[in-house]
């Protein structure tokens, strides 16, 4: 009887720790297939999601590190795109109204292609006290 009282709040911390991890991954990729689909249904949409073989122009990289975005702010001119990696060991993602990413692991990224002016205030799903904005100009 001794053993199973010390086995259980491991076998819960572990159940929790990949609820959080997998229920997470599922939930921003319906999310994202979501947005997604409306965007490609409203004309109007605001941006559009990069596939990964765009490239993005050369300083418009945001690393994921150390529970930051880095460089927390960037402005950009519209049509560019701006690429996010992970570099934690710790998964995180990107998320604003405008745009979602998957979980991103270590060494993951995630692009996004701006098509309208306006800043885009975005955190991570995971960790919401990590924030960025991303300023488009014209």
């Amino acid at each position: 009887m001794v053993n199973r009282i010390k086995i259980f709040p491991v076998v819960f911390a572990l159940l929790v720790i990949l609820f959080a991890t997998y229920g997470c991954s599922t939930a921003s990729t319906v999310s994202t297939e979501a947005s997604e689909t409306q965007g490609q249904q409203n004309s109007e949409s605001a941006a559009t999601t990069a596939t990964e073989t765009q490239a993005p122009a050369a300083g418009n990289k945001i690393a994921i590190e150390n529970f930051a975005f880095n460089p927390s702010e960037m402005q950009i001119k519209i049509g560019e795109t701006v690429t996010w990696t992970n570099m934690d060991s710790a998964p995180h993602t990107v998320k604003s109204d405008s745009f979602q990413s998957d979980t991103l692991n270590n060494g993951d990224s995630f692009s996004f292609t701006f098509d309208k002016a306006g800043t885009y205030d975005y955190i991570c799903g995971v960790h919401p006290t990590m924030k960025g904005k991303i300023i488009v100009n014209q």
